[in-house]
């Protein structure tokens, strides 16, 4: 994979690694795939057996995607 570097000028960015600035490199979610991936994380769990304390982070994560929902408009 590459990572794109990308100025603050920048119109849509699609998801996937991204370098802004001098920051380091880092994963970009679109809001668009951030749905289809809450979806697709929250059926895995249904059929997980892990214990509570490894779901939290996993927790965590779902609830940025769905909080990049496109209708809110309510990204983190």
């Amino acid at each position: 994979m590459t990572v794109r570097s990308c100025p603050c000028q920048a119109g849509s960015v699609e998801t996937g690694p991204i370098q802004l600035g001098h920051d380091r490199p880092g994963l970009y979610i679109s809001a668009f795939d951030a749905l289809s991936l809450a979806m697709a994380l929250q059926a895995v769990m249904r059929h997980s057996n892990a214990q509570s304390y490894h779901m939290a982070p996993v927790m965590g994560l779902l609830r940025q995607l769905h909080a990049c929902n496109p209708r809110t408009g309510n990204c983190p």
